[in-house]
C-alpha cells in the first residue's frame, strides 16, 4: 500500500508560503533567545547575556557541535543578572531538552528544572518554570510546570527516551497556561495564576533542582503564542524538510487491511492528504490521514476492504 497526496502541488505552495512568513512571529514579543552556540549570549537584541556555571558544550540536536550545553544535574547552570519579563500573565518560554536520564537528580523535591523564571525558595519563591519529575513526585520523566511556592502543574505528558530531542512550551494566555510538546498541545493545563518572577536560570531553578541532560534554544516571548505559531516555531527549529509524499504498508489480516506502518512521514503537509491504496488484489479498503506540524502522524482505517 502506498500513501500519496493527491494535493501535492497545493501543498508545496502552503508550505512555501509558510516557510516565508514564519519570520514575523519568531521576533514579535521576543524578549530573550539563547541559541547556546558556544556561549550564553542573547541574541535577542536585549543584551541579557548569561554566565555559564560548569555546564560543558554539546552537540545539539543536528549533531553540530559547541551548539547546546550539557547539565550534569548536580551543580551546573547557565545564571542571568537580569529578568526578560515579570509578567504573570500573557507569556511564552519555549526550549529543546534531552534528558539524560528520566529519573531526575535526587536533588530538592527531586525534579530537574529546565528553565525558570523564578526565585528558589520551594515554600515562598516565585515566578514560573519548566521542569522534568524525578523518584517521588508522581511519574519519573514527567513534564511539569512550577509556580514558586504555589502549585505544581502536571502537563499529561511523559518523556521515554533519553536518545531524542524535545521542544518543550509553556505559556499562559489569558490566565490559562498550557503545555507542548514538539509543536502539539498536551493534555493538562491551569487556571491557579503565579506569581512575578525575580530571577532567572537555564538548567535549574536559581541554584536548586538542578537539571540533567542537554538543553539548547531556550526563547520568552513577553505574549502567548497561539497554537498555530507554537506549531510553526517548532517547524522552523526542527529544520528544513523537502515536502514529499508519506508512505506506508498495509498490515493485512485474513484479507482485511487492518492497519497501516507508516515508512516514511512525508512532509510539506497543510492540508489532510487523500490516500490511495493500491496493490494486493483486494478491494474497497479505505482510510484517511493525521497530519500534524506538516507531517503524516498516523493512518486510520475506515474500511478494510477484503480480499488483500
Amino acid at each position: 500500500m502506498k500513501l500519496r497526496s493527491l494535493t501535492l502541488s497545493t501543498t508545496l505552495l502552503a508550505i512555501l508560503l509558510t516557510n516565508a512568513t514564519a519570520q514575523t512571529f519568531l521576533t514579535n514579543g521576543l524578549v530573550a533567545y539563547y541559541p547556546l552556540n558556544g556561549n550564553a549570549n542573547d541574541a535577542s537584541g536585549h543584551g541579557n547575556n548569561g554566565t555559564v556555571n560548569g555546564a560543558t558544550l554539546t552537540q545539539d540536536r543536528f549533531g553540530i557541535t559547541n551548539a547546546a550545553y550539557s547539565f550534569n544535574g548536580i551543580n551546573n547552570y547557565i545564571g542571568f543578572a537580569g529578568v526578560p519579563t515579570s509578567q504573570v500573565d500573557n507569556w511564552t518560554m519555549t526550549a529543546w531538552v534531552k534528558p539524560a536520564s528520566l529519573s531526575q537528580p535526587a536533588s530538592l523535591n527531586q525534579v530537574g528544572v529546565a528553565v525558570s523564571l523564578g526565585y528558589n525558595d520551594p515554600i515562598n519563591g516565585d515566578g514560573y518554570a519548566l521542569c522534568i519529575n524525578g523518584p517521588g513526585e508522581a511519574t519519573d520523566g514527567q513534564l511539569f510546570g512550577i509556580f514558586g511556592g504555589i502549585a505544581w502543574i502536571n502537563s499529561g505528558f511523559t518523556f521515554t527516551s533519553t536518545s531524542e530531542w524535545y521542544q518543550v512550551v509553556m505559556l499562559r494566555n489569558s490566565g490559562v497556561t498550557t503545555f507542548y510538546v514538539n509543536g502539539a498541545p498536551t493534555p493538562n493545563s491551569t487556571t491557579t495564576s503565579p506569581s512575578a518572577p525575580s530571577a532567572f536560570t537555564i538548567g535549574s531553578q536559581t541554584g536548586i533542582r538542578f537539571f540533567n541532560g542537554a538543553i539548547d534554544d531556550v526563547r520568552i516571548y513577553n505574549r502567548a503564542l497561539p497554537a498555530n505559531e507554537v506549531a510553526e516555531l517548532y517547524a522552523d527549529e526542527f529544520g528544513f524538510c523537502s515536502p514529499h509524499a508519506a508512505q506506508a504498508t498495509a498490515v493485512v489480516t485474513n484479507g482485511f487491511v487492518i492497519a497501516a506502518t507508516i515508512n516514511d512521514n512525508g512532509c510539506g503537509y497543510s492540508n489532510t492528504p487523500l490516500v490511495l491504496i493500491e496493490g494486493g488484489g483486494g478491494s474497497n479498503a479505505t482510510a484517511t490521514a493525521t497530519i500534524q506540524n506538516g507531517f503524516v502522524t498516523s493512518i486510520n482505517i475506515i474500511n478494510p476492504g477484503a480480499g488483500y
